[in-house]
């Protein structure tokens, strides 16, 4: 379930925009949409959190941008998939 105003993110965003995106749209998931406004897919919090996790290249970068820092709800949540993942793994 997705709630309104639908708030939607280009296919070619980075990760660091859908981050910011919801970051300030206080939203877990965002719609992918192309140039014609036809759904493409969902990214979610946790597709961005197993994409930092598996990525450390992207993780460097993002700490670079200090995008993680300042936004310290998003690191949060980004510490807790991480740890419950150790702790419960899939």
């Amino acid at each position: 379930f997705m709630s309104r105003p639908l708030i939607t993110i280009d296919p070619k965003s980075s990760i660091k925009d859908a981050i910011e995106t919801m970051q300030s749209k206080d939203i877990r998931r965002l719609l992918v949409v192309d140039n014609r406004g036809k759904a493409v897919g969902i990214i979610t919090d946790k597709d961005i959190f197993r994409a930092i996790r598996t990525n450390k290249d992207l993780l460097t970068s993002l700490l670079s941008d200090q995008l993680l820092i300042e936004h310290r709800t998003v690191l949060e949540r980004l510490n807790e998939n991480l740890f419950s993942d150790i702790f419960h793994p899939r």
